[in-house]
This record gives structure tokens, C-alpha cells and sequence, in this order.
């Protein structure tokens, strides 16, 4: 893993039962330490691929996450 990497937003739900929370924090961490750009964002009440990552807040907060890596592309 490297700084050439493209940005990563990283969202978990607290509830997920598939994928353990300990790996998307791990995976958030490594990119980081690599120089990579990493977002993470947990979702609280939310398990794997729940409802929770299509509610408004969460659209938004995703939306505004590829809005400034498109303006930073565009600079």
C-alpha cells in the first residue's frame, strides 16, 4: 500500500456482524500510515449494508466526501 492510492471513505456500522469492527478502522489506519487519504465514518445502529448507510445524514456526509476529492482533482 502506498500514498498512490486513491481516497478512501470508510464507512461501518456498529452492529455488522459480517465483517468484524475491527478491520475498518485496521484498513483506515494502514492507509493513513502509507500517506494514503482515508476517511472513516462509523455508523452507529447500523449492521451490514444496513438502512442506516441510506439515510439523509449519511447521503450527505458521502456526497460532500466526493464532492471535495472532485474539487481536488479539479485544482
Amino acid at each position: 500500500m502506498s500514498a498512490s492510492v486513491p481516497p478512501f471513505l470508510i464507512a461501518h456500522g456498529d452492529r455488522d456482524h459480517i465483517v468484524l469492527p475491527s478491520e475498518s478502522p485496521a484498513l483506515h489506519h494502514a492507509l493513513v500510515r502509507a500517506g494514503a487519504q482515508s476517511r472513516f465514518e462509523l455508523l452507529g445502529g447500523a449492521g451490514h449494508e444496513g438502512a442506516r448507510f441510506d439515510q439523509p445524514t449519511s447521503l450527505a456526509l458521502t456526497a460532500a466526501w466526493l464532492r471535495a476529492r472532485l474539487c481536488e482533482l479539479a485544482a
